[in-house]
């Protein structure tokens, strides 16, 4: 029986990619009930300061809390409505810019995901964590030679001449990125 669930699983994913549905779902199945209540107290009540907000910094707020709500809930659509609305407020909202790459790229949507992490790397060449994930993004686009190009830009920095370890890692990740491709 599990054999034939594994199975319809694979053919409905194969369907899925196919058609070119994005129906993602992300896994839900370990979440609490007492989890899911108290996410769905907080979304209710940031949710409501949302819609009850008089000022543009309220309503960049309560739409970023209600946008993390959804998103810990695993409610990526309902989530990316409310980032989006923060990012009309503030078109440069980190938390906003980095939670929509990370929906994105749990989606497998990887060129979306690089749109937003390219806005936060613009911003913040020289922060370790955004260069690590720009480079991890422009190589799941398959974008190798940006992304070499990307820890070459870090590499010439102050910041990135103190950090031998990171630029070792992120060297060794390309390279077995490029061996990965020639297969």
């Amino acid at each position: 029986m599990k054999k034939i669930i594994s199975i319809a699983l694979v053919l409905l994913a194969m369907v899925v990619t196919i058609t070119g549905c994005n129906s993602y779902k992300p896994d839900t199945s370990g979440f609490t009930k007492e989890y899911v209540e108290k996410e769905q107290r907080f979304l209710n009540e940031f949710k409501n300061k949302y819609e009850n907000a008089t000022t543009d910094a309220d309503k960049e707020l309560y739409a970023f809390e209600t946008g993390f709500r959804y998103m810990n809930l695993g409610k990526y659509t309902k989530a990316i409505k409310y980032y989006e609305i923060v990012l009309k407020l503030n078109p440069e909202h980190p938390q906003a810019l980095n939670n929509l790459a990370v929906i994105y790229e749990e989606m497998s949507e990887f060129q979306k995901a690089l749109t937003y992490e390219q806005k936060l790397y613009n911003k913040n060449a020289t922060s370790t964590e955004v260069v690590m994930d720009t480079i991890r993004l422009l190589v799941k686009n398959k974008q190798l030679n940006d992304a070499q190009g990307v820890l070459d830009k870090f590499a010439s920095t102050e910041e990135g001449k103190s950090q031998g370890d990171f630029l070792s890692e992120q060297m060794q990740y390309l390279t077995e990125a490029r061996e990965k491709a020639l297969e």
